[in-house]
């Protein structure tokens, strides 16, 4: 025969201290994703420099048990730009500010002052980002794992 005792303080404070271990390494390994998307979806915006380029930017709402979510932001366009436009339904005038449009058509250059625009096709930066971000994401789950029994266990 034999007895088992817990002593429930002990318990609880390593409890506690196991669940401040997740919350703490889940933020950070949140934090840390949300900084690898947002340089990941900087570089894969179609317009190398500009407003949208600039523009991106995520909000984090961490849970109290850890993690969280992050909310990416971009200027209006980033979206039109990223699942393009309905032909249909979106053609749109581009007009010459002061000086006329320049842009080649056919291998020649031609100048306008207003062009009549179909539509804008689809990018898709946003999911090849997401995609990427799953892969980094998978290569990140075993040294987040680690972090966290580390901290519990030893």
């Amino acid at each position: 025969m034999f007895n088992i005792s817990i002593e429930n303080s002990m318990l609880i404070d390593q409890l506690a201290s196991s669940q401040e271990r997740v919350v703490h390494e889940t933020t950070n390994w949140l934090v840390d994703m949300s900084i690898w998307v947002k340089n990941d979806l900087k570089n894969r915006v179609p317009v190398k420099k500009g407003n949208l380029k600039n523009s991106v930017r995520y909000e984090l709402q961490p849970h109290a048990n850890g993690g969280g979510e992050a909310t990416f932001h971009s200027v209006w366009y980033g979206q039109v730009l990223d699942e393009g436009s309905d032909p249909s339904k979106d053609p749109y005038v581009i007009k010459a500010k002061k000086k006329a449009l320049v842009f080649e058509h056919g291998g020649e250059k031609v100048f306008a002052m207003t062009v009549q625009h179909k539509a804008i096709k689809p990018r898709n930066f946003t999911l090849e980002t997401l995609n990427a971000a799953l892969t980094e994401a998978d290569k990140q789950a075993d040294d987040l794992a680690e972090r966290i029994f580390k901290g519990v266990v030893g």
